[in-house]
């Protein structure tokens, strides 16, 4: 990948020049897909890059310098220049580099919202207005729980909601994260095909590659699991994966690799706004620009109500609620805090680029599957008539020592071009065209984790009517069964 803009048709990847030979690892690719625990020779143990590639970003950053040179990505208000790199700040460690960005995809923002000041008592307060805090009010509200309020302490989705890249995976290694996957993409199929409000939703599949024995034995144990719950995940050869992506190409490092049949992507503004409207359609009420000061029980025993702090619009004002759930993001710390509520997170940054404007993916909008390569630790697909290319295959960073700003609203960090250039300039050994691609721009933003990576979603310990509904990294896929599940729970 290169900072400037995309060549002409004449000049990609593939263009021109001699297709790449189909070999693998262990035979040719006509051999039978392997069975778990098949060990295709040694060298399948290992993940092998070509050799003769500079590093940096599609292996071609050699040729205009280090990455650092990229430049952070857009600059607050703007987009980044292409084709015109620059410098990036110095890293200030634990502090804030906030870059404000337009989001490309816009949904519709939910009007006639209800004020602070009408409301001093429901029975349900959700705090936090993403995607999650928006699922679980509208799964509350469709299960007749309209008596319920959402307070966020700006727009909605103005947290990690905003900037997500939007994929909807099903592939988990758990039987709790299948199914959370599976109620996910067809909740999001069922509100796409609303005529009346539908959102933003593309069925797409997905496939994993495998470069090793061991991997192969992974993809058999979460078929195993995809078996069991009448889910459809099996193994694919290098050369179905070729024919399913015009861009992707075997190396010969691929032993097989594992298709998700259910796998889409979706636009997370459009969902959150979409299932805020439905929710107050059905009497819940939502209330932006509110944010949560404090939280205090009013008496002792089970039966003692709530009363959540505000500050809306400069005033105070106070609601009191049998039950508080906290869906805050990467708040929610601090608002189980307020609550006596010690809640484990660690705010890390995710980052992903978006490449300039592809000329041939445009015959294959909605077609291309998504790819997530779990050696090489990227995923890659399609967004709108570009490409969007993530990585988790670096050292975690941490957002922030001391906790989440009090401001920090659509914002963003500088990009980190480091992190992702040795994962692109390896992944481009599979996907050439990543040689030839501008880069648009660079997301880099906050996601809240918990010490094991997955969601803390229910009770809180030692707390009466108090819900978590946090650390849910793979917020868009999880908010529509932790919105199930929490309703189920009250």
């Amino acid at each position: 990948m290169r900072s400037h803009p995309a060549l002409g048709p004449g000049d990609r990847c593939h263009r021109g020049r001699p297709r790449p030979r189909h070999g693998r690892v262990g035979g040719d690719r006509r051999r039978p897909l392997p069975g778990p625990s098949a060990d295709p020779g040694p060298d399948a143990h290992r993940v092998r890059v070509p050799q003769d590639r500079r590093p940096g970003l599609g292996g071609r950053l050699g040729d205009r310098g280090p990455a650092r040179d990229l430049g952070p990505g857009p600059a607050a208000g703007e987009r980044h220049p292409v084709g015109r790199p620059s410098r990036p700040p110095a890293r200030r460690r634990g502090g804030v580099h906030p870059v404000r960005v337009r989001h490309p995809r816009v949904a519709p923002a939910v009007t006639s919202v209800t004020q602070a000041s009408e409301i001093d008592r429901a029975r349900i307060v959700v705090i936090g207005g993403g995607a999650v805090g928006c699922s679980i009010l509208w799964h509350l509200a469709r299960a007749g729980q309209t008596d319920a309020v959402l307070v966020e302490k700006h727009e909605l989705t103005a947290g990690s909601t905003w900037h997500a890249a939007g994929n909807v995976p099903t592939f988990s290694n758990s039987w709790l994260g299948q199914r959370a996957g599976n109620y996910a993409w067809r909740l999001y199929s069922e509100l796409a095909a609303d005529p009346d409000d539908p959102i933003t939703y593309r069925h797409t599949r997905a496939f994993w590659p495998g470069h090793t024995a061991e991997r192969i034995d992974h993809f058999h144990h979460v078929i195993g699991i995809a078996t069991g719950l009448g889910f459809d995940l099996h193994l694919v050869s290098p050369a179905e994966m070729e024919d399913m992506h015009p861009f992707w190409r075997d190396d010969g490092t691929v032993i097989a690799g594992l298709l998700d049949t259910y796998e889409g992507d979706i636009d997370p503004s459009g969902l959150s706004h979409g299932l805020a409207r439905r929710a107050r359609r059905l009497g819940a009420r939502v209330l932006p620009h509110s944010r949560v000061i404090g939280i205090e029980q009013l008496g002792p025993g089970h039966d003692s109500d709530w009363r959540v702090h505000l500050v809306a619009g400069g005033a105070p004002a106070a609601i009191d609620c049998e039950i508080v759930v906290n869906a805050a993001g990467f708040y929610a710390a601090e608002v189980g805090r307020m609550a006596g509520a010690d809640i484990p997170l660690a705010v890390l940054e995710h980052q992903y680029l978006v490449t300039g404007p592809v000329a041939e993916l445009a015959v294959h909008r909605g077609v291309l599957p998504l790819v997530r390569d779990p050696e090489i630790m990227f995923y890659l697909r399609q967004e709108q008539d570009a490409l969007l290319f993530g990585s988790y295959g670096h050292e975690g960073r941490t957002a922030w020592e001391t906790g989440a700003p009090d401001v920090f609203d659509s914002g963003l960090f500088a990009a980190s071009t480091d992190d992702i250039a040795e994962v692109a300039y390896r992944a481009a050994a599979h996907v050439p065209l990543l040689d030839e691609v501008g880069i648009a721009r660079f997301v880099n933003g906050p996601i809240a984790y918990s010490p094991d990576a997955n969601p803390l979603v229910g009770p809180a310990a030692g707390l009466d009517n108090f819900y978590l509904a946090a650390g849910i990294q793979i917020g868009i896929t999880h908010a529509a069964a932790a919105g199930k599940a929490l309703t189920e729970m009250i």
